[in-house]
């Protein structure tokens, strides 16, 4: 495959790198059948008519599973039905698709709030990632979030900003009102409770909300009236049912309580919470034994709720957790409350009660294991402070574990230096844990674990000189350790050393024939060799006997990936992953794939997990800086790279350094291989990124003095003299520049150097003059593909579309499975004018990435542009259900329904393409359609 894109689009689509994948598109005539269902869903589902659009949905996605304009829809439906954990379910399916975030956001994050998921919509949803437009709506949901966890200021304060976004919405003032509440302003509550009423009477939420704040305030009357306002306009509203049944339980009409929910019990009888208000109001009427059978009834219910539909609804499974621990049933009301406490980690209440019900079974290490997170985030409950004081001198613990590790190793006990060294490495102080790995004076620690926890540590440095020593030591003193030889092998392989590595990881196997770790190590060096077969011949051996080996199987996915069955690959990941979802080195590679196939959010959930058991593993953070910046969050990519950059020592700094590059962040980068190159520079690949880094960040004079430094230890080295060249080049020493980039090429006569030169060439004498070299060279390197993009691109640029097709062609012939050059070329025929042939090459692109919208949205103006406006339909569809904020893509959707006749929905999609900021070269014609003069 080429590394780097060609920069041709149409006036409306930039190009950009992807990779393949084993689907392919449906028959035409079943596209075209499963669009016209779509469309026929969507028109039931604007008139509201949501049980017929459920249904045609549902049929259509039967036979076209991988309609996602139709997987969102359907989510939509779900949600606008109540089933909130059905539109979760089909809207994260159409996330993993590649649906556009933003129009799935608001709904996701409202079935999110309607299954009391808090913590997750302030996870997944922050309102800067997504277009201004919806910004007021999901400041709203976080706020009711902030709100359910008790963070009732940061709730008032995302109320605020939302209002402040739009002040016609309600939702924010209603937020507002129950901040207020929450914060114990129950007048200013009132106020802004009644305002809301005054604003929209017809609108239940709000009375009940009213309700609500006067039943607080101790105006009993006024909530009744509140309460019976919003039944009446909505009178299956459950909420307002039960707190209009608690309000007479506080104001002692404990009888018409118990008639409300006699009616209710036999409305609803699987509804635990009627039991539960049953026994309460029979115990305070001083009816204990009927009281102790509702509430056996209620226990007896949440046992008869299948586990998985009680897990969609927290607030029930606190109850349970409530009503177990009442009748004693302490397994099962544990097991509810850890469930509980999963999806709101941070309720004090629940916290207590499962470390009280802990201390009750003497199980002390357990309740301070469930006490002392609340204690970390500042809490000073009593009650809390009491239980966990219980549990910690039930187990002994006088003081932290660090302070009686340091004093351990200080008295010079080699056991408790180790555990220190752990401790350090746990909290990712390298540094340290070297030092207390080494003694004070004398030999080495004769501990085995410390020696091989300080191998570990320096092959993490980069100190690979060092490593290599402790390895041999190591070989020496425990030569019938498989541990010992495999780690060997992993350090001689870091040193360059693949022939004495192989014989390493052989040898471990000698001694243990199955030793996982180096029968990896193996399939890996094979699969380096070009040996593919050989490694999965290697990898399926084991796996025949370690079925649910979860790295074997990450490593028969990669074996799969370099064979491109990415098919294979991606459900042996998914096995993997199901197996631990905490091991990191599953959490990486399954997030990679899902990444490399455009599925963002659903690479992030596959990190989340392991980062919460191993928040300061680099790889682990590297590939959350990977999903963050693919998200566009960039500025929360680059503060993982910075703490990454302060913790990582050796050769992982430049792993560090070229993705904080990728995001812009060169003074970043730059700081990150200073630390590695050192002073005085070390030669090595560090120092030429930092070199190349320099150039990008206009620093041409330091740039300029490490070349010139490090020349002087290798004054024929290509690489170096290339970096030199191009360092001249950027401060304007043309002629010497050309001279050294000519050297580097006659030193190694390949297309990186040769590229070098041409962009010297074209400063030195003309980009015609450089175009016509590079041509030479390339027709005397006709293997040289990126040489040949590049010339594409030169003759592009200067509007020889034709010249630029025939280069295309022939990249083609080298690459003909390649979706980002098929898509390349479809784009150069349509500014030929030839439709049809664009036509053909953008459906086999899109046939290798059916997700891509880019491709979608050329395969759409194609057909377009071929006169086939009703099979555009489905691919521009398609395209804007991925990427909804591109205007092109709207502008196009236009053109197309404009051509159906559909005038009234193109000149929809028309304004939504001239209300972005976004240039697009539709624009004039867009307005001219709508009849709007140019600017």
């Amino acid at each position: 495959m080429i590394q780097r894109p060609l920069p041709m689009r149409l006036p409306s689509f930039p190009i950009i790198l992807c990779l393949l994948s084993l689907s392919a598109l449906p028959t035409v005539a079943r596209a075209d059948a499963a669009q016209q269902r779509y469309e026929s869903a969507l028109g039931a589902f604007e008139r509201g008519d949501v049980a017929t659009a459920t249904i045609q949905l549902k049929n259509l996605l039967l036979e076209s599973p991988g309609h996602l304009p139709g997987q969102v829809l359907l989510g939509r439906a779900y949600l606008r039905a109540g089933d909130a954990a059905g539109a979760e379910k089909q809207l994260r399916k159409a996330a993993d698709m590649g649906a556009d975030p933003s129009l799935i956001a608001v709904p996701l994050a409202t079935a999110l709030i309607m299954q009391e998921r808090y913590q997750a919509v302030l996870d997944d949803f922050d309102p800067k990632d997504y277009p201004e437009g919806l910004a007021s709506e999901l400041l709203s949901l976080r706020g009711d979030a902030l709100l359910a966890l008790d963070r009732a200021a940061e709730a008032e304060a995302s109320y605020a900003e939302a209002e402040r976004r739009d002040a016609t919405a309600l939702a924010p003032l209603l937020g507002r009102a129950r901040a207020r509440l929450a914060l114990g302003d129950t007048e200013g509550a009132e106020a802004l409770a009644r305002a809301a009423v005054a604003r929209d009477g017809k609108h239940a939420p709000a009375w009940y909300l009213l309700g609500t704040v006067l039943h607080t305030r101790g105006d009993a009357g006024g909530a009744a009236h509140a309460y019976d306002t919003a039944l009446e306009l909505q009178p299956e509203f459950d909420a307002v049912r039960f707190a209009r049944i608690t309000l007479d339980i506080d104001t002692g009409r404990l009888d018409a309580a118990l008639e409300a929910l006699d009616r209710l019990a036999e409305a609803q009888p699987a509804e635990p919470r009627v039991q539960y208000l049953r026994a309460v109001v029979l115990n305070r009427l001083g009816d204990s034994d009927r009281a102790l059978a509702a509430l056996k009834e209620a226990g007896a219910i949440f046992q008869r709720i299948p586990p998985k539909a009680l897990a969609t609804r927290p607030a029930a499974t606190l109850l349970a957790g409530v009503v177990h621990y009442s009748l004693g049933e302490f397994g099962r009301a544990e097991a509810e409350l850890q469930r509980y406490l999963g999806s709101h980690p941070r309720h004090l209440g629940a916290r207590k009660l499962l470390g009280q019900l802990r201390l009750r079974q003497q199980r002390p290490h357990d309740a301070v294991a469930v006490l002392e997170p609340a204690l970390r985030e500042g809490q000073s409950d009593p009650e809390l402070l009491t239980l966990l004081g219980s549990a910690y001198l039930a187990t002994g613990r006088e003081a932290s574990a660090a302070e009686l590790l340091t004093k351990a190793a200080g008295a010079g006990f080699g056991r408790a230096r180790e555990r220190l060294a752990l401790y350090h490495l746990a909290q990712g102080r390298i540094d340290s844990a070297l030092l207390d790995l080494r003694p004070k004076a004398g030999p080495a620690p004769d501990s085995l674990q410390a020696r091989l926890l300080r191998l570990v540590l320096e092959l993490r440095t980069g100190a690979l000189e060092d490593a290599d020593a402790t390895a041999r030591a190591l070989v020496d003193d425990y030569p019938t350790h498989p541990l010992v030889h495999n780690l060997a092998g992993v350090a001689r392989l870091a040193r360059g050393d693949a022939a004495s590595a192989r014989k390493a990881f052989e040898a471990a196997l000698a001694l243990d024939a199955e030793f996982v770790p180096a029968h990896i190590n193996l399939a890996r060096l094979d699969l380096a060799a070009g040996h593919a077969d050989v490694a999965r011949a290697r990898i399926d051996r084991l796996l025949a006997t370690h079925a649910e080996h979860p790295g074997l199987l990450v490593e028969r996915s990669r074996i799969a990936l370099a064979e491109k069955d990415t098919g294979t690959a991606g459900r042996l990941l998914e096995k993997a992953f199901a197996l631990d979802e905490t091991r990191p080195d599953t959490a990486v590679a399954l997030a990679r794939f899902r990444l490399a196939r455009g599925e963002v959010e659903a690479a992030g959930r596959a990190l989340a997990r392991a980062l919460r058991s191993h928040p300061d593993d680099v790889e682990l953070n590297l590939a959350q800086a990977d999903v963050q910046a693919a998200g566009g969050d960039t500025a929360a990519a680059r503060a993982t790279l910075e703490r990454l950059s302060r913790a990582v020592t050796g050769t992982g700094l430049q792993e560090v350094a070229r993705r904080q590059a990728a995001i812009g962040d060169l003074a970043g980068a730059i700081w990150s291989l200073e630390r590695q190159v050192g002073d005085p520079p070390e030669m090595g690949p560090a120092a030429l990124q930092l070199i190349d880094y320099r150039l990008a960040a206009g620093r041409v004079a330091p740039a300029l003095r490490l070349a010139r430094e490090l020349r002087k230890r290798a004054p024929e080295d290509p690489d170096l003299l290339r970096a030199l060249g191009l360092a001249e080049l950027a401060g304007g020493e043309r002629a010497a520049a050309v001279r050294h980039l000519r050297r580097a090429l006659g030193l190694r006569d390949d297309a990186r150097n040769a590229l070098a030169l041409y962009r010297a060439l074209t400063a030195a004498q003309g980009s015609a003059a450089a175009r016509r070299w590079l041509a030479d060279w390339v027709t005397r390197h006709p293997q040289a593909d990126d040489a040949r993009l590049v010339l594409a691109e030169a003759l592009f640029a200067e509007g020889d579309h034709a010249g630029a097709a025939a280069q295309l062609e022939r990249l083609l012939e080298h690459h003909p499975d390649d979706p980002r050059l098929l898509n390349n070329l479809a784009t150069v025929r349509l500014l030929l004018g030839e439709a049809d042939a664009a036509r053909a090459l953008a459906e086999r692109a899109v046939a290798f990435r059916p997700e891509d919208p880019r491709y979608l949205d050329t395969l759409g103006w194609a057909l377009v542009e071929a006169g086939q406006p009703e099979r555009a339909l489905a691919p521009l569809r398609q395209a804007h259900a991925r990427r909804a904020d591109l205007p092109d893509i709207r502008y196009h959707l236009g053109r197309a329904l404009e051509a159906l006749g559909r005038m009234d929905e193109a000149r929809a999609e028309y304004r939504a393409a001239l209300a972005s900021d976004q240039p697009f070269p539709g624009r004039d014609d867009a307005r001219k359609r709508l009849g709007r003069p140019a600017p």
